[in-house]
């Protein structure tokens, strides 16, 4: 049911396979201020929802964050001139400026989430319970965070198991 991106290339499968933007593109239309711990956060991956963000992401992102700064760094420098090979260089580089940023990862997996919840939104099967099924599906591969309209309440039993002595 997600996408799913592995290795350094993206490979559609699941609930993303009839859309054609992927849903870091959908970030980035969606007005939504990114930086690098969104980035980041976009090439972990978040709950079920794996690596979001490859190579040439990465370098298209840079590119417009220096051409709109006018400014560079040769951290950034070395985004810049990754190959698709180098994805341990790559997550180090991302770490190293999302940690010089102070980005908050809650915040910005948020942001993963919502984007992603859009895209389930609009996919939601008619019948009520296959809707809420499909919902809990998606809050559950998130692990149900703290900013999940998602709960679920435990019933209190007071019933003990008895054994039986066979």
């Amino acid at each position: 049911m997600w996408l799913e991106r592995t290795a350094c290339s993206a490979q559609e499968t699941g609930w993303m396979a009839d859309t054609e933007m992927s849903l870091f593109d959908e970030l980035i239309r969606s007005g939504l201020p990114l930086n690098w711990t969104t980035l980041l956060v976009g090439w972990q991956g978040t709950g079920n929802l794996h690596r979001q963000v490859d190579i040439p992401d990465l370098v298209a992102f840079t590119a417009r964050r220096i051409s709109q700064a006018q400014t560079s760094c040769p951290i950034v420098d070395e985004l810049l001139a990754l190959s698709n090979s180098e994805c341990d260089s790559a997550e180090q580089i991302l770490a190293e400026l999302a940690l010089a940023e102070r980005g908050d990862p809650l915040r910005e997996e948020r942001k993963w989430a919502l984007i992603a919840l859009k895209r389930v939104l609009h996919q939601l099967p008619n019948e009520p319970v296959d809707a809420l099924t499909a919902l809990t599906g998606f809050w559950s591969s998130f692990g149900y965070p703290s900013y999940s309209p998602h709960q679920f309440k435990e019933l209190a039993t007071t019933l003990r198991p008895q054994c039986r002595e066979a």
